[in-house]
C-alpha cells in the first residue's frame, strides 16, 4: 500500500529539469512493504515495514531513459526511515531538498528511506543471526521494488549515505555491492571499535546488576517496557540496550548460557575481556575490513567522509583512520589541500582509476548535524547525475 505526504506533482512538469523545479515542492511517498527475507527473524520484529521515498520537483522532467538519480538513505541507531521526515524546517529532510534543488544547489534525486529499527535498536544494516536479514532486505527487496516503481533507469547506479550506525551500514553496503552503488556518504559512521565500543560494557553491567542479570534486565525491564511505552521508552535505556543489541548483531549466539541471544565480550560475572568474542565484532568494523575491499572500493566514483573533531563516541577517529586508509591504499598517497581538511584523489586527479574522496573533520559532536547534508548529498546526487551523463554520451 502506499500513501503521501504533501501534495504530488502535477502531471506538466514534463518540460525542462530547471523550469521544472524551480518553484515545485517534491512530497513523501509512503510504502509498506512486506519482506519475505525479515520474516521469522530472531527478535520477533514485524516483516511488514514501512518505507519512505522523497520524489524531488522536476522528477517528471527526466525520460524514462536517463531515469532520476536516487539515494539511499540510513537513519541512525534508534531511528527508522520517517526519522528523516520528521520535524519543521531543515529538519525535515523533503524540506531541506526542495530548498536545495530550488536554489540549483543540487539535482533533482530520489531520496529513499526504508525501516531497519529492530526491538534492539538497529540492525546496522548488516545480516545477523540475531537480528535480522537487513542488508539482503536492502539488495534484494527495497532496491527492487523502488526500480519497479519509480522512473529510475536500470543503468543508473545508486549512491547512500547515512549517519553514525546509518553512515556505517552506507559504507559497509557501499563496499560490499560496489556494482550497486557508485557513490557513498558516511558521516561519523561507527568505526574503530576499541574506541567507540569496548568502554560502554562496563556501564551496561551496572544497569544489568541492578535488576537482578542480564536476563532479567533484558526479558522482564526492557522488553516489557519497549513494548508498552513504545520506541520512546525503548529509547532511554542507554549504553545497556547499546551493548546488548551490538552483541545482538556482532556476536549472536542463540544458544547462549545467559538467554539473550548473544555473546558479550565482556564477563558479566568476573568483568574478563572475552577475545574471542571481540574478535567477531573487529571482523565487522570497517577500520579493520577496507584492507580486504580495496579494489571494490576502487569502483566507487565518490567517497564522502566527515565526523565532528569533538564527536562524544571517538568516531572523528574511525574517520580519520579510514581516510588514511583510502589516501594510502586507494589514492596512492596523493593529498590535495593537506592536514586535516579536504581531500580529493580519483576522477579529478591524476588517479583517474580510483574514486574522489571528500573527507573533513568539522567543529562539532555527534550531535545535531543534519546540516552536513547540505553538503553530501549534492556532492551525491550531482555525481550520480555526472556519471549517467558520462555514460549516456558513449
Amino acid at each position: 500500500t502506499t500513501e503521501k505526504k504533501d501534495s504530488p506533482l502535477p502531471s506538466n512538469t514534463s518540460s525542462s529539469v530547471n523550469v521544472a523545479h524551480h518553484t515545485l515542492k517534491g512530497h513523501v511517498d509512503i510504502h509498506e512493504i512486506d519482506s519475505e527475507v525479515l520474516k521469522g527473524n530472531a527478535l520477533g520484529d514485524p516483516s511488514r515495514r514501512k518505507l519512505h521515498v522523497y520524489v524531488p520537483p522536476g522528477y517528471h522532467a527526466f525520460s524514462s531513459y536517463d531515469g532520476c538519480p536516487v539515494l539511499l538513505a540510513l537513519a541512525g541507531l534508534f531511528g527508522d526511515g520517517s526519522s528523516f521526515f520528521s520535524g519543521d524546517g531543515d529538519s525535515n529532510l523533503a524540506t531541506r531538498m526542495d530548498r536545495l534543488i530550488q536554489s540549483y544547489k543540487c539535482v533533482p534525486v530520489i531520496i529513499v528511506a526504508p525501516d531497519c529499527d529492530t526491538a534492539v535498536g538497529g540492525s546496522q544494516y548488516i545480516n545477523s543471526e540475531g537480528t535480522g536479514r537487513y542488508q539482503d532486505y536492502l539488495i534484494q527487496e527495497i532496491i527492487p521494488f523502488v526500480q519497479r516503481t519509480y522512473n529510475i533507469s536500470e543503468e543508473r547506479k545508486w549512491g547512500v549515505f547515512g549517519m553514525s550506525s546509518g553512515g556505517y551500514g552506507a559504507l559497509m553496503n557501499a563496499m560490499a555491492y560496489p556494482d550497486i552503488f557508485s557513490c557513498v556518504a558516511d558521516h561519523s559512521g561507527d568505526g574503530l571499535f576499541d574506541m567507540c565500543f569496548k568502554n560502554i560494557f562496563q556501564e551496561a553491567a551496572q544497569g544489568y546488576h541492578h535488576h537482578g542479570g542480564v536476563r532479567n534486565w533484558f526479558h522482564e525491564v526492557y522488553l516489557k517496557t519497549a513494548r508498552e511505552g513504545g520506541k520512546e521508552k525503548r529509547n532511554a535505556f542507554g549504553l545497556p540496550i547499546v551493548a546488548l543489541g551490538m552483541a545482538r548483531i556482532y556476536s549472536p549466539n542463540k544458544d547462549a548460557p545467559l538467554d539473550v541471544g548473544c555473546d558479550f565480550p565482556y564477563s558479566m560475572e568476573t568483568g574478563d575481556w572475552q577475545q574471542n568474542i571481540w574478535d567477531k565484532w573487529t571482523s565487522k568494523d570497517p577500520v579493520y575490513i577496507i584492507s580486504y575491499n580495496i579494489e571494490k572500493l576502487r569502483k566507487l566514483r565518490l567517497i564522502y567522509l566527515d565526523a565532528g573533531r569533538y564527536d562524544e563516541f571517538n568516531l572523528q577517529h574511525a574517520t580519520r583512520n579510514i581516510y588514511h586508509q583510502l589516501e594510502e591504499r586507494v589514492m596512492g598517497g596523493k593529498r590535495e589541500g593537506g592536514g586535516l581538511g579536504i581531500s580529493v584523489g580519483g576522477a579529478d586527479s591524476k588517479l583517474r582509476d580510483g574514486p574522489v574522496v571528500y573527507y573533513e573533520e568539522y567543529d562539532g559532536g555527534h550531535f545535531g548535524i543534519e546540516r552536513r547534508f547540505d553538503i553530501s548529498i549534492p556532492m551525491l546526487a550531482n555525481a550520480l547525475h555526472m556519471q549517467h551523463m558520462q555514460k549516456s554520451r558513449r
